[in-house]
């Protein structure tokens, strides 16, 4: 679930303030749990690879290098995609049809297990290509102590390999005014061995005023989980909130009690904030809403010191990147329906060695036909509380090869020491939602597009703007060499989503 807050994010007046003092709030709750797995068979259809082209950058944004026109020779060794859960017969125990999916996908362990999250359900599989992913329902497979009559939203899903174990969190919500966060953490790499469960109570208290959290994302740095959630009282937003975690507390088996602290960043204006994990020395908290100041726009970054449990808060002008007389953000498709294209924030941010990236969707100002792009940035952090704009750029609709007017939207983003790789979806007046990966070998100067997911249709929730989501997931593979995997979601008919998952190996 996400609330729509663009105009709340705009306006606040600009903040001097860069250090964070952290405010301490603690609450208990925590269970042990059993449970099953219900099966569904899932189709396995083949990569279609459209060719390369380059990344466009911005003449007046800063810190840009000149475009290499080589193009990349076809990088993937082989893949392998499959449907994950949609929501044509909606929820497993309900049949409430929830819509659009908050996906994720996470993998890890010496058996590769393969974990799959959306709104209400959960799935997993230890080969892609060989065994059908099996799903259950949040509902099920979380305690019923825990779940209540709240509803699910927004998971997510990660693996700690420095303890070998997975972690969902998920939202709990009722009306506006309640909300928690659920948290599950498998034995071990294999998701059968069983799972521990916990519960935070989300809600927080801004000058007295109680809000519950929406759209909460999470990390881990190997020594804490990291949940970042934007708060809200009914329909007004108060803004961001830091959860942190310790994960001794929670992979230790189960426990009556957990210990956490939550505070509210000190960021220059009130917004929606991603978290990346850096291993073993804190975490990076990334915004961006189009607020501008003389023509430039910046990008917020919070640094969390796990050896001082302190943050600091650094903006990052990155120029004249984004028309923002173009609000709200939207897509067309083939048969003229409109999708959203989000609203300016963050949607994942990943630390790359010594990199920090960050990927939202942009107005060029210099787009014709005022077409959102994805945007990527790559933040030098070897100093983490002094980010430096190494290079940024968008990733146009032509890059796909689908006439004019076509939409990059919904990005993910990751890579190890040899590619960058982009998660995304287009559509476009000739073309219905498809979702791509991007592959980069020069930092994002030139880019090689593969297509993994097709829709039939073009899609549609009835509404003026058809919500499409916030969420794609990209992750790096750890059992092979050079190996991604991503989701994304497609249209499986003209108004049901699916969700596609592909595994590949590059080159």
């Amino acid at each position: 679930m996400t609330r729509n807050h663009s105009s709340a994010n705009r306006g606040f007046p600009v903040a001097t303030q860069t250090e964070d003092d952290t405010n301490f709030t603690l609450w208990d709750d925590g269970a042990a749990w059993g449970h099953e797995l219900e099966q569904n068979l899932v189709s396995v259809p083949s990569l279609v690879n459209l060719g390369s082209a380059d990344t466009v950058l911005q003449p007046e944004a800063p810190n840009q290098r000149p475009i290499d026109h080589a193009p990349l020779a076809s990088s993937v060794l082989s893949i392998s995609t499959a449907d994950g859960f949609s929501n044509i017969h909606g929820d497993l125990v309900t049949h409430i049809v929830y819509s659009p999916p908050d996906n994720g996908i996470a993998i890890g362990g010496p058996n590769g297990y393969i974990i799959s999250v959306v709104n209400d359900t959960i799935g997993w599989t230890p080969d892609l290509s060989e065994t059908p992913m099996q799903f259950e329902a949040f509902s099920q497979f979380f305690p019923t102590s825990l779940v209540g009559n709240m509803e699910f939203t927004d998971p997510q899903v990660l693996y700690d390999a420095d303890h070998g174990k997975f972690i969902v969190t998920e939202e709990l919500f009722k009306g506006n005014s309640q909300s928690k966060l659920l948290i599950a953490v498998s034995h071990d790499a294999n998701p059968n061995h069983g799972w521990d469960f916990f519960s935070i109570n989300s809600q927080y208290s801004f000058d007295g005023k109680r809000t519950a959290a929406d759209y909460p994302q999470s990390d881990t740095d190997g020594v804490n989980l990291f949940i970042t959630s934007d708060q809200f009282s009914g329909s007004n937003y108060f803004g961001s909130v830091v959860t942190v975690i310790p994960l001794s507390s929670i992979e230790n088996g189960a426990a009556g009690s957990i210990s956490y602290s939550q505070f509210v960043p000190k960021t220059p204006i009130k917004e929606t904030l991603d978290v990346a994990g850096y291993h073993e020395k804190g975490a990076f908290f990334v915004g961006y809403d189009g607020y501008s100041q003389a023509g430039d726009e910046f990008v917020t970054i919070g640094y969390y010191n796990d050896s001082t449990a302190q943050t600091t808060i650094k903006k990052v002008n990155v120029g004249d990147i984004d028309n923002l007389s173009v609000d709200p953000l939207v897509a067309a498709q083939l048969n003229g329906h409109l999708l959203d294209a989000n609203d300016r924030r963050i949607t994942d941010v990943k630390v790359i060695g010594n990199d920090l990236f960050a990927v939202t969707e942009v107005v060029p100002p210099n787009s014709p036909n005022s077409v959102p792009n994805v945007h990527w940035f790559d933040f030098d952090v070897t100093n983490p509380s002094k980010p430096i704009l190494k290079a940024q750029g968008d990733l146009p609709g032509t890059l796909v090869e689908a006439g004019a007017g076509v939409t990059t939207f919904n990005g993910s983003i990751t890579g190890d020491s040899k590619y960058l790789v982009l998660n995304f979806t287009a559509t476009g007046p000739s073309l219905n939602p498809n979702d791509y990966f991007a592959v980069s070998t020069d930092a994002g100067q030139s880019w090689e597009i593969h297509q993994y997911a097709t829709s039939q249709t073009s899609y549609s929730d009835g509404s003026k703007i058809s919500r499409w989501g916030d969420y794609s997931s990209a992750v790096v593979d750890p059992t092979h060499d050079h190996a991604f995997l991503i989701s994304n979601e497609y249209a499986v008919d003209a108004s049901h989503w699916g969700t596609k998952i592909a595994d590949f190996i590059l080159a």
